[in-house]
């Protein structure tokens, strides 16, 4: 029998056992152990009548319905070679010996290359890896913000502005954004008055730094004071307690930033439970066995 096809059955079976992903009566082999784990082995198997390991190991059948009897009345002396071989104190046994290792392991017999069974990776890092993308979604929706947020330096020929929804940007005076006006270049403006997206954040602080203009019955609150970048005829007023009490809520804020981490959380779980299942529904489909 080849030596190469012996000892790439015993890497393969040294692998598994440093992994634990065999029994103990193969990870720690007795003649009497093996003949155990072959009844066990077969039992699982739904003892299947024809099987080129089994016959080449324990013969034919002949009059016997199974290999079952076959196999609890085999002689145990006749498992040493194997035995000795997992121990490394065979070097190259008969090749029966191998396919039955092969067998017992779940591999297809007398195949020239073995696949060892990848690990499934548990629900725990399935879970951690969501929490992880999350977290790399949520950093990049911030720096995404802060870049649409930024302010565009004007050039030479740009002399004139628009609001561009939250901000100020600059454009040349004969450029048309539809129906948006296009105002005189203010750098004061362009810097300073921003619409402020999470009004719920402000606090008593902000008095005297915000300021708040109503439209259709809806608060808009601003960094900066002046005339409301839209409706340029309607005046941004300064923001008073009274405003802040009635139109903003810093526990909505937090219940809200609760209700998000909470979903996304929860999300991440059914996600990872979902990836989990899926796997362990695979690996049941698709038994171990060699290109």
């Amino acid at each position: 029998m080849s030596d190469n096809y012996s000892q790439r059955v015993l890497s393969e079976y040294k692998k598994r056992t440093e992994l634990g992903l065999l029994s103990s009566g193969l990870m720690h082999p007795t003649p009497g152990g093996l003949r155990d784990e072959c009844v066990r082995v077969y039992i699982q198997k739904n003892k299947p009548i024809e099987d080129l390991a089994l016959r080449s190991f324990f013969g034919p059948l002949n009059n016997e319905p199974d290999y079952l009897k076959k196999i609890e009345k085999f002689e145990i002396d006749l498992f040493r070679p194997l035995v000795g071989f997992l121990r490394g104190n065979v070097r190259n046994p008969n090749r029966r010996n191998i396919e039955l290792l092969e067998w017992l392991m779940g591999i297809e017999v007398s195949s020239p290359i073995i696949k060892s069974p990848r690990a499934r990776p548990s629900f725990l890092n399935v879970f951690l890896i969501t929490i992880i993308i999350l977290l790399i979604e949520a950093g990049a929706l911030f720096l995404w913000r802060n870049y649409t947020d930024r302010i565009s330096v004007p050039t030479a020929d740009e002399g004139c502005m628009y609001w561009a929804g939250t901000h100020y940007e600059p454009i040349k005076c004969e450029d048309v954004k539809g129906d948006l006006p296009v105002i005189p270049l203010d750098l004061k403006k362009l810097n300073n008055l921003k619409k402020i997206y999470l009004s719920d954040t402000l606090t008593q602080k902000s008095l005297g730094k915000v300021w708040y203009s109503s439209v259709d019955k809806k608060h808009e609150f601003f960094t900066d004071s002046g005339m409301h970048p839209v409706d340029t005829v309607k005046r941004l007023r300064p923001l008073t307690s009274y405003i802040l009490t009635n139109h903003t809520s810093s526990h909505r804020f937090i219940l809200n930033v609760i209700a998000l981490v909470c979903c996304s959380i929860l999300g991440a779980i059914l996600f990872a439970f979902g990836v989990d299942y899926l796997i362990r529904k695979q690996k049941n489909k698709q038994p171990v066995k060699t290109d």
